[in-house]
């Protein structure tokens, strides 16, 4: 089940807030752990057994963490903790012999950094298995997060208060995370197919596919973050964004600081940080960042093309940290602007394609060197067709469309009516039966 559907919409929601709200809160995290594990069986009822282990097995650790801190026996529970939640993940996703389970990705790090911040002393342990079973199957975050770590909404899960300034709230990034998701990252998508499916596609042809991507992935993985901090908010948990306009960055330690940035945090804090970060010499350094994001790549999928593309990125990252860090602050905003988008596209192109060899084709179309047309008939077609929503998905990707939004519609009621119009047209278009896929879905 995904958000962007009529069985979420219609029927999922409404029942899990009628329910939620009607019981008293002592029943509230057990309605949430239940409906959160129909939430997941709902598409693949046999892994649900997979996520109640997970919840075992770090409730577990996290008692025996706890209790033998600082000891062998503490040490030994840490890495008990880490070889079956890798292993889990390692299995499901790498080893090919079984389907992958959806969130996978997203849960295990959650579980797994739960019972590492109860052996640092970070966070207390949790004793109500149904308080850490509802953490851990949460489904605004479960599918494609933002990674939530136990220490944020630890308060929350104990204690909780909603009024409605919180539903409104929520419900108003809900439906802006809905509407990029079927407004713009589904139609972006559909320009994406048409173009990376096609056998001839000229320079332009490739470089307004590629955009394409870029603006899909971006307003596809946004919007769902949007509409899960919506609905936590709705249940009363606050969670940690996740983008924050990264297209406007002027290099790629920027961009990568903007995007999925809950992802980054827990690499930074659990990864990069153990390994000593920045405090044991440059050289040291660089090996980190590239750890980090060898690592970064491996987690987005078994294939060498996600392996690439993290090393794509370590690269530029470290030689951004050698050469580039001063020269990048002199050169001109703009300047500086064009060379991280160029760079982030040349990573989507590595990204988007499953084979090595496919992306590497795509960069002969985009450089012209395949010997392919410059342009096509097809591309001013295009063009003419995607022209206005191009220039939307652009602005949409900068503060400039936010702030613009918050400018004409100054007054409260007047946001409501625009994010209401939005709700309408999503609504519309999942009528019309449009593409809607989730690219999140493969991680």
């Amino acid at each position: 089940m995904v958000f962007s559907s009529f069985s979420f919409l219609l029927a999922f929601l409404p029942v899990m807030l009628a329910v939620y709200f009607l019981v008293p809160f002592r029943f509230r995290n057990g309605i949430l752990f239940l409906g959160s594990l129909f939430f997941y069986a709902w598409g693949e009822p046999v892994y649900v057994l997979l996520m109640i282990f997970s919840t075992l097995v770090d409730y577990t650790h996290g008692f025996l963490a706890e209790r033998w801190r600082g000891t062998r026996k503490g040490t030994a529970v840490l890495c008990s903790s880490v070889t079956v939640n890798l292993g889990l993940l390692g299995f499901f996703k790498y080893s090919g012999l079984a389907p992958l389970p959806i969130g996978i990705s997203f849960y295990t790090f959650q579980t797994m950094s739960y019972t590492i911040d109860v052996y640092r002393g970070r966070t207390p342990v949790q004793k109500n298995l149904i308080s850490f079973g509802a953490y851990v199957a949460m489904f605004p975050q479960l599918i494609a997060g933002p990674i939530v770590r136990y220490a944020e909404i630890q308060k929350e899960l104990d204690e909780r208060r909603i009024g409605m300034e919180d539903m409104s709230a929520g419900l108003d990034r809900f439906l802006l995370g809905l509407g990029k998701k079927v407004l713009l990252a589904n139609s972006f998508g559909e320009l994406w197919l048409h173009y990376s499916q096609g056998t001839a596609v000229s320079v332009l042809g490739a470089w307004l596919g590629i955009l394409a991507f870029a603006l899909q992935i971006y307003f596809d993985f946004s919007g769902y973050s949007d509409m899960a901090v919506g609905l936590g908010r709705m249940f009363g948990f606050t969670f940690p964004e996740n983008f924050n306009y990264p297209y406007i960055s002027r290099s790629i330690t920027e961009f990568w600081r903007r995007w999925h940035m809950t992802l980054g945090g827990w690499f930074r804090e659990y990864v990069y940080i153990p390994l000593g970060g920045s405090r044991r010499g440059r050289l040291l350094q660089l090996r980190n960042i590239l750890v980090v994001w060898m690592l970064t790549g491996i987690w987005h999928g078994a294939g060498w093309n996600f392996l690439v593309w993290g090393l794509y990125f370590a690269v530029i990252l470290i030689a951004e940290k050698v050469l580039l860090f001063n020269v990048l602050k002199k050169l001109p905003a703009a300047v500086s602007h064009l060379y991280a988008l160029l760079a982030i596209l040349g990573g989507w192109v590595i990204f988007a394609f499953d084979s090595l060899s496919g992306g590497l084709a795509w960069i002969g179309r985009m450089t012209g060197l395949s010997g392919g047309p410059v342009w096509s008939r097809g591309d001013l077609y295009e063009l003419c067709s995607y022209g206005i929503l191009l220039v939307v998905g652009i602005l949409a990707s900068t503060p400039l469309c936010r702030n613009l939004g918050r400018t004409i519609f100054c007054r409260p009621a007047w946001q409501t009516a625009g994010l209401l119009a939005v709700g309408i047209l999503s609504f519309a278009g999942l009528a019309a039966g449009s593409y809607n896929p989730f690219l999140y879905f493969r991680f």
